[in-house]
């Protein structure tokens, strides 16, 4: 068995919005998405009122590991700006997240504001008259409630057909205004409004599932959720999915219009001649965190669909698997049984002749496959692409539903072992 083992790195660690702002406390946090490959023995926050904290400053200690936390900030002056940064400390160092920034309220004093009004008793009436008209605009100005866009996320799209999908939006905030109406809007063109095609799904906030219907088939949309409050329209992310084409099977060579390869494997199975999202073997095509059916911009914990759910293989399931609900007809993930077979039955030659470095996997019947060393995504951050391969399976792991198996290789291992299932990977589909 080989073992898949990046060198060590210092940690991956976001920082998180500050909330709770009182005079003299606030509320902050982080996720550390990545321990480096070697185990985070401090995390938390570092704050002061000069940019870019550091550890030597104030700080937080929030437990160990990965994951996210809270860190309570105390002992603040109020009305005063702060600026806070996540920390995360491993055997290679100290990473910092983002820098976010905060101002303290100011204390109000109820005294001052008593003497000034005892002052006035012997002003005229007129004068007394006047103070109530201003003490009245300044209670006005105190209760005025500050109305926004409301804030609406695109989740996910699933269930995709020839002609329809589903799309999971949430509005999480109502801006301080009524949602009146919600929905999804898409085109075949990048940010799409709701004077292209648009569904309405209620009012309010909350989660909400848009079917699109009356599409065209092998035809790549853009969607973004949308909701509307008296201040405006708001919009989530951007999503794309590529409805399915017509099933064809021209030859022996091709499954619905993707190549496949027979390796002469004993079970038979056919692997397919390139990554989903690529035009050629070379390519490393699009990543995908498990259990999900689109790529995205942003893979980490917090937007994971998947993410603790009791799912134990995916393989064929258009909801979770990204090779029969992009490729469809009989493509699918394969399991992790079937990567074992790859790995264990086939020649494998490191080779960086292409364009990208990988594997050349040659069969017994000397037919082969090209897999790129693909890497990674953790968030918005590419990692080891050129160096690693990392391709998921169907299979979930057993602890607490987080993770799931993948094929991991450099150019002297090759492994399947566990990885988060937040995090994004290539696929290469299989079918029989």
């Amino acid at each position: 068995m080989f073992a898949c083992k990046p060198d060590l790195e210092k940690p991956t660690v976001v920082s998180s919005p500050i909330s709770q702002i009182t005079e003299t406390s606030a509320v902050a946090g982080g996720e550390v998405i990545s321990d480096g490959g070697a185990e985070v023995t401090s995390r938390g926050v570092c704050w002061s009122v000069d940019s870019n904290p550091t550890i030597e400053n104030d700080k937080t200690i929030d437990g160990a590991g990965v994951g996210s936390f809270q860190s309570s900030l105390s002992d603040l002056s109020q009305n005063t700006t702060y600026y806070v940064r996540a920390y995360a400390t491993n055997s290679e160092g100290i990473s910092y997240g983002e820098e976010v920034s905060f101002t303290t309220l100011e204390i109000v004093d109820d005294e001052d504001t008593d003497d000034e009004d005892n002052s006035d008793e012997d002003d005229t009436d007129d004068s007394d008259e006047e103070d109530d008209d201003n003490n009245d605009d300044t209670d006005d100005e105190e209760d005025e409630i500050v109305v926004e866009l409301a804030v609406v996320t695109t989740l996910s799209v699933s269930e995709i057909t020839e002609t329809s999908a589903v799309v999971g939006c949430e509005v999480t905030s109502d801006g301080g205004a009524e949602v009146a109406s919600r929905g999804v809007c898409w085109s075949i063109d990048s940010n799409p409004t709701i004077e292209n095609d648009k569904t309405i799904d209620g009012e309010g906030v909350g989660s909400f599932q848009s079917v699109l219907s009356d599409l065209s088939q092998n035809t790549t949309y853009y969607v973004r959720a949308y909701a509307t409050n008296s201040i405006g329209t708001a919009y989530g992310e951007e999503v794309t999915f590529k409805t399915l084409e017509e099933i064809i099977i021209e030859n022996d060579t091709i499954i619905n219009g993707y190549e496949c390869v027979d390796l002469g494997l004993p079970s038979g199975l056919k692997w397919a001649a390139h990554n989903i999202g690529a035009g050629n073997p070379y390519e490393l095509g699009d990543y995908f965190a498990w259990g999900e059916t689109s790529p995205k911009s942003d893979y980490s914990e917090a937007n994971s669909q998947t993410n603790g759910l009791p799912l134990t293989n995916i393989s064929g399931d258009i909801n979770y698997d990204a090779a029969t609900a992009i490729w469809g007809s009989s493509w699918r993930i394969p399991t992790r049984e079937e990567m074992e077979e790859l790995r264990d039955n086939c020649t494998w030659e490191w080779t960086t002749d292409g364009e990208t470095p990988g594997f050349k996997v040659t069969g017994n019947n000397g037919n082969h496959i090209f897999l790129p060393a693909s890497g990674f995504v953790f968030v918005t951050t590419p990692y080891f692409v050129e160096q690693y391969g990392y391709y998921w399976t169907s299979v979930s792991g057993t602890d607490n539903y987080l993770g799931a198996f993948s094929m991991c290789f450099a150019s002297e291992t090759i492994d399947v072992a566990w990885y988060f299932r937040y995090a994004g990977l290539t696929i290469r589909p299989v079918s029989n």
